[in-house]
């Protein structure tokens, strides 16, 4: 579902993190990491980041890119999806803007859950 305020949507969606998260201090751990993996080596990077620490699946961003902010991902599986994301660098660049908002919201949500 494409929203029309996408600044809204990635505050819900950065919320939405937080809140379903078990421990706090332990997401926004997730989170810090996860914007650092984002802005130094991009989608496809944070994507295997996520796989390797996110044993909850919170933050789930195949789901994000194709479902709430709707760029059509092709492939099979939710690796070659993010991997053929590269092939259009308008929709890589919008989903990584996207990404770091929601995380960036995410992490904020969680510090004044302390």
């Amino acid at each position: 579902m494409a929203h029309d305020n996408l600044d809204v949507a990635a505050a819900k969606l950065g919320f939405g993190i937080v809140q379903t998260a078990e421990k706090p201090k332990e997401i926004e751990t997730l989170i810090n990491k996860s914007l650092g993996v984002l802005s130094s080596n991009g989608v496809y990077a944070l994507w295997l980041f996520l796989q390797s620490e996110n044993k909850d699946k919170n933050i789930d961003i195949v789901y994000f890119i194709e479902n709430e902010f709707g760029i059509g991902l092709d492939g099979s599986s939710k690796e070659d999806k993010i991997i053929n994301l590269s092939n259009n660098i308008q929709n890589l660049l919008f989903a990584k803007e996207l990404l770091e908002k929601i995380l960036i919201y995410a992490r904020y949500r969680a510090k004044a859950m302390k």
